[in-house]
């Protein structure tokens, strides 16, 4: 048994390293400058995700509670139904809190339309979100990604462990995003990374006995 810190920097340490030596994760990112790469700290913030039970105006004092300004909205927190005014009720009432929406999501893209796409854009950019946390079928994206550089928000895939048809690991975003726009990114659930090696882990020994 090891405690959740232990479990944490371990589970970091192992997953990261793949992706700075392996020839995929090089072609995926972009050279940046030594200034790019060494004067930007390290920001914590909160998935709203996490207080999902509790009514927004709960979640906002137990995020300001944490200390930290930066928030990632579920849209339990912020409905994607809100009419306009509503919806912007809303974003005053986090901001004027003194939160800083980072992102939303995560969003699930569930038809190839531009339609049902471009629902999910404006509610984005109303909502003040320069980043979605997303899913989609593999199929979806190209579309995806044309709304992405319309509305200049970035897209970043969420892998969901060995249960994911589409991107259990981020290995399997990385193939579909690596030569798209670079606002379609990856979004990396460590959780879920640990829990997708375990279970390939696992069936390789299976099949080894």
């Amino acid at each position: 048994m090891t405690d959740r810190r232990t479990f944490l920097t371990t589970s970091a340490a192992a997953i990261i390293a793949p992706y700075v030596t392996s020839p995929l994760s090089r072609r995926a990112r972009p050279e940046r400058s030594e200034g790019e790469r060494g004067n930007a700290p390290l920001k914590l913030g909160v998935a709203s995700y996490s207080l999902r039970n509790f009514p927004r105006a709960k979640a906002i004092e137990m995020v300001q509670a944490l200390g930290t300004p930066f928030i990632n909205l579920k849209s339990v927190h912020l409905p994607y139904e809100l009419p306009p005014g509503e919806l912007a009720a809303g974003r005053r009432e986090i901001e004027a809190a003194g939160l800083q929406i980072v992102g939303g999501g995560t969003i699930t893209f569930g038809k190839d339309t531009d339609e049902d796409v471009r629902r999910y854009f404006d509610y984005a950019k109303a909502a003040g979100m320069p980043v979605m946390v997303a899913t989609a079928d593999p199929a979806i994206l190209p579309r995806v990604e044309r709304f992405a550089k319309q509305y200049d928000i970035k897209v970043a895939i969420h892998n969901h462990g060995p249960e994911d048809k589409h991107f259990p690991s981020p290995y399997d975003v990385l193939k579909e995003v690596r030569n798209m726009d670079p606002r379609m990114g990856l979004c990396i659930d460590i959780g879920h990374t640990v829990r997708r090696s375990s279970s390939s882990c696992r069936r390789c020994a299976t099949r080894a006995t």
